[in-house]
């Protein structure tokens, strides 16, 4: 099963403060923000979708992710969001791979296909990642 495609409109999971939510790209005051950028949402989002269609606990989820800020803290602390939700896109990445939900080459060729989506997409447009060859089955 592709998850991806169980998720029709992933910006449905942003939440209320997405700038891309507000006409004309408003934004609401700083204290209302709960992400920093839309792919902090989205992976937020994209966790509890897997882990309430029980494709882990969440008791599952919290274990691997405390590891992975453990880790990466050791290895360059810092505070920013940025590298928090890096090491939650890493505990994540590891959790499906440790459950055969995906494996490291597919995550890989995804990886690959954002940055190429990425590249091609005219500034402040979003970007679409094209869910053919490269498009994961596992989960």
């Amino acid at each position: 099963m592709n998850f991806q495609s169980e998720i029709e409109h992933p910006n449905e999971f942003l939440p209320s403060a997405s700038v891309e939510a507000r006409p004309n790209g408003a934004r609401p005051p700083e204290e209302y923000i709960a992400f920093d950028a839309p792919w902090h949402a989205q992976l937020f989002a994209i966790t509890v979708h897997l882990s309430e269609t029980g494709r882990f606990s969440w008791t599952e989820w919290t274990k691997q992710f405390g590891e992975e800020l453990k880790r990466s803290r050791s290895a360059r602390p810092t505070d920013s969001s940025e590298a928090y939700y890096a090491a939650w896109l890493a505990a994540l990445e590891k959790l499906l791979m440790r459950l055969n939900l995906s494996a490291r080459h597919e995550l890989d060729s995804l990886r690959e296909s954002w940055v190429r989506a990425y590249v091609a997409t005219p500034h402040g447009q979003p970007v679409k990642l094209d869910r053919g060859a490269d498009s994961t089955e596992k989960v």
